[in-house]
């Protein structure tokens, strides 16, 4: 916990995770606490249906300042899934 706190303090970052994979799954985990998803969990099922709740979501993975990703607004129109989700961090990360 302390290099957690460490790291925080000197990048910025406020997340550990080693995927993009990982960094979606905490971020539902933080948005939606006691919520079982996995890869094909659909959106539309947690509420996350229009643009704005779509947003939210793109706004917190911004926040955690992951590996510099910044995804740009509207970044998360076209997902519909979890895994959908996960491409785009991935692909903004240049983990494809």
């Amino acid at each position: 916990m302390e290099a957690f706190n460490i790291c925080k303090t000197l990048f910025g970052r406020t997340s550990m995770a080693a995927s993009a994979r990982e960094l979606v799954y905490e971020i539902f985990g933080k948005r939606f606490p006691g919520t079982m998803i996995n890869d094909n969990t659909k959106l539309a099922n947690m509420g996350i249906d229009d643009g704005i709740t779509k947003q939210e979501i793109c706004s917190l993975i911004n926040g955690e300042k992951w590996r510099d990703v910044e995804l740009p607004m509207g970044a998360l129109s076209g997902c519909s899934t979890i895994k959908d989700i996960t491409a785009v961090v991935e692909k903004a990360a240049g983990e494809e």
